[in-house]
């Protein structure tokens, strides 16, 4: 891990960075559809970059030839981009979900080694969740963000990239989230 980005606060301010320019995409009714780690650039400044804009697309475009084109990286991709649905801007949230629970955890949230139950496992939204180890190193808020952010049901997600910016952002000043409720 780079040196610039040595703590969970220094993460969470360049995936909030990368959240800005999502924003702005879906503001005009661009989707993504492929929010990855590699696709984030950091420069020597300071300045992050959401880069690889081939596969976006606009609100409610439909491509022309397969109906059911997956587009998406596997690893990071929504339940329904795996179904080969629609992607939306909550499938954008889902990616940079996934993207930020690798970043944390130090690994995918989905894997299998068997190409089949991988698949299964991401039409059906299924994630290896946070082992009780994780569970103790992380933040229950922290970890339940991450989780409304890749839920399974696109209506239970963040709706916007901004509701998913706004927990972050709450979160990383010691606020309630809106992902978990506090006893």
């Amino acid at each position: 891990m780079p040196t610039e980005l040595a703590t969970t606060k220094d993460l969470l301010t360049l995936l909030l960075k990368v959240s800005d320019a999502l924003t702005r995409a879906h503001a005009r009714g661009v989707i993504h559809q492929d929010v990855k780690p590699d696709n984030i650039m950091l420069g020597e400044h300071g300045e992050v970059v959401l880069v690889d804009w081939g596969e976006a697309r606009l609100r409610g475009e439909s491509r022309v030839g397969k109906t059911s084109q997956i587009i998406g990286t596997p690893i990071y991709m929504s339940p329904e981009q795996a179904q080969g649905e629609r992607a939306d801007e909550r499938s954008d949230v889902s990616c940079l979900g996934a993207s930020l629970f690798h970043a944390l955890l130090l690994r995918y949230p989905t894997w299998s080694d068997d190409q089949e139950v991988f698949w299964h496992q991401k039409r059906t939204g299924l994630i290896d969740p946070p082992t009780a180890n994780e569970q103790t190193r992380f933040p229950r808020r922290l970890l339940a963000i991450i989780s409304k952010s890749m839920a399974v049901d696109a209506g239970e997600r963040y709706q916007s990239i901004v509701e998913f910016a706004n927990d972050l952002t709450a979160f990383q000043a010691g606020q309630a989230v809106q992902a978990y409720h506090e006893t």
